[in-house]
C-alpha cells in the first residue's frame, strides 16, 4: 500500500485508467491503523484488482474528497468514485 500526498492524487488516482482504492486516514486514528495492514494484505495476495493507496486526511483533503470521518475507503474505477466505506468495516464483506 503506497502512501501518497495531495499532489499525488491526480497522478495516481484521479483520471487514471486503473482501479484504485484510497484509504483516507486521520492522524492517530487507531481504526485506520487496524485497517491498513488488512488492505495491504489484500493487495499483496492479489485478492483485489485495486491498486491500494493511503493518504492523510488533512483539512484540504477532507474538503476535496468530501470526507467526513475516518477511516474512509474510496474505490475508484478509471478515475471515478464508485464506492465509499466510512469507518472500520469487515473487509470480507466488501
Amino acid at each position: 500500500m503506497q502512501q501518497i500526498t495531495e499532489q499525488d492524487l491526480k497522478e495516481y488516482i484521479l483520471g487514471k485508467q486503473q482501479w484504485s482504492a484510497l484509504l483516507v486516514q486521520g492522524e492517530g486514528c487507531k481504526w485506520c491503523e487496524l485497517l491498513k495492514p488488512e488492505l495491504a494484505k489484500l493487495e499483496e495476495n492479489k485478492k483485489t484488482p485495486y491498486k491500494m493507496f493511503t493518504i492523510i486526511g488533512t483539512e484540504k483533503i477532507q474538503k476535496l474528497l468530501e470526507v467526513k470521518d475516518f477511516p474512509t475507503l474510496i474505490i475508484y474505477e478509471y478515475g471515478f468514485e464508485v464506492k465509499r466505506e466510512i469507518g472500520y468495516f469487515n473487509i470480507k464483506a466488501m
